[in-house]
């Protein structure tokens, strides 16, 4: 009976140590799922996208769009198309 009346021990942990690393798990957990989702998703793969754009006035930034639609097209499994007016 004298077991039950004695008060626990004080904890190592302090409630803003606890409530830091419950944080800090949370983010890691989340993280791992931010990561998966910059990812192009399975139903996009195999589609096509048109975009339509003004010349650019520096006509090396046309260049450098192109080759930087056609390296994320490949990358992410779709045809782009650059139309420019």
């Amino acid at each position: 009976m004298d077991d039950l009346t004695k008060t626990a021990a004080p904890s190592d942990v302090s409630r803003r140590a606890f409530l830091k690393q419950t944080g800090l798990g949370i983010t890691g957990a989340s993280l791992a799922t931010m990561l998966e989702a910059r990812q192009a998703p399975a139903q996009i793969r195999g589609t096509s996208l048109r975009i339509l754009l003004w010349s650019h006035f520096v006509p090396a930034y046309d260049v450098w769009y192109d080759q930087f639609v056609k390296e994320w097209g490949d990358k992410n499994g779709v045809r782009v198309r650059v139309d420019r007016i």
